[in-house]
């Protein structure tokens, strides 16, 4: 998912003297929620096999409590899967990313262009629009998978035909790649982001992460210590961030550094195969498995966080400072991807009191 943020032509070279020197250290923080942002979009499953239905919903907030338009828009135009080969069933980092060089941009690009250039020479794709509810539901076409031709040409390859077997390994391990857009618009502000929907034919297919769960604590407090923060609890059953009590007794914190650390990280991580790359001409790819790692993603309405993304490996946390000055309510949402198409969030409101004595 990436925000089209679109950006005024500009030359590396008259770029330089701003970051030598430092001009650039007030641009926005990523992590703080200033106007209209799109978090995080989800597809629930986020892989499927053809013919069946995903639904797709979104993290969008606007820091101002504005009324948010939305526009779902799919794209039925098979795109390589993940693995070597591309690995599009990724999602971007949240918000105000803009497009890399390389990206042809999403539906609604299509869309216009198609709209303005009736005679492109080729067939188009199918363009289907989804609605405008917070969650809208998207019936993978059948012959994404099935139809050698879309997945040859999903993935590039032509003057060939591949033989069943490579097929079935592109299919199974990789699959195939749709795209939703969605546009977020509210008083004149517009935001375009996308989601990639995996499509199939594997036994075991992939679903969003579940079970969140973060410990919140005072930095350099008693419980602000890896050995004793329990490492698996109850998770909220109303999509909080810090557990089933926080369901009927909101959390309170004042000014300060804050340690957020992830819970209910798998002991053993989840294991998926990958397609890679082989010099050998006989065997041009091959299959290896991988672990699976979960990646945090930080949002706030207030305060600096030490780093805005921290993953499942390692010491899965980060630091969150509040100013003195805060508001008497501030809001968390923490963004949880598994890095293949997966993804799941969570809110918290948390109530500022005094600092103790």
């Amino acid at each position: 998912m990436r925000a089209t943020l679109r950006l005024p032509s500009v030359s590396l070279l008259s770029l330089l003297p701003l970051l030598l020197t430092g001009c650039l250290d007030d641009l926005p923080q990523p992590s703080k929620i200033t106007g209209l942002r799109v978090l995080g979009i989800r597809a629930s499953p986020p892989e499927v096999a053809e013919g069946q239905v995903t639904t797709l919903s979104a993290l969008v907030v606007d820091s101002e409590g504005r009324d948010i338009k939305l526009t779902w828009l799919a794209c039925l135009k098979g795109e390589r899967g993940a693995g070597f080969f591309g690995g599009g069933s990724s999602v971007g980092s949240s918000g105000g990313d803009g497009y890399s060089l390389t990206d042809p941009g999403t539906c609604f690009d299509l869309k216009a262009a198609l709209a303005t250039e009736p005679a492109l020479g080729l067939p188009p794709p199918g363009l289907l629009e989804l609605g405008s509810d917070t969650e809208v539901r998207l019936q993978i076409p059948t012959g994404i998978t099935s139809n050698p031709d879309v997945v040859q040409g999903a993935y590039g390859i032509s003057g060939a035909t591949l033989p069943p077997e490579a097929l079935a390994v592109l299919t199974t391990i990789a699959g195939v790649n749709l795209t939703v857009a969605l546009r977020a618009e509210v008083d004149g502000d517009v935001l375009e982001s996308f989601k990639r929907v995996n499509v199939s034919t594997a036994p075991v297919r992939n679903d969003n992460p579940s079970g969140l769960l973060f410990h919140l604590s005072k930095e350099e407090s008693p419980e602000d210590d890896d050995e004793l923060v329990p490492k698996t609890g109850d998770p909220s059953r109303r999509g909080r961030c810090f557990g089933a009590a926080e369901d009927t007794e909101p959390l309170t914190i004042y000014d300060g550094t804050w340690v957020i650390r992830a819970q209910n990280i798998p002991e053993v991580p989840v294991t998926y195969p990958v397609i890679l790359g082989s010099t050998d001409p006989d065997s041009p790819f091959s299959i290896q498995d991988k672990d699976e790692v979960l990646f945090y993603s930080v949002f706030s309405s207030d305060g600096d966080l030490g780093d805005n993304v921290f993953k499942s490996r390692g010491q899965a946390k980060t630091t969150w400072e509040l100013p003195s000055d805060m508001p008497e309510t501030v809001t968390l949402f923490i963004v949880v991807r598994d890095g293949r198409g997966g993804a799941s969030w969570c809110q918290s409101d948390l109530r500022r009191v005094p600092a103790p004595e």
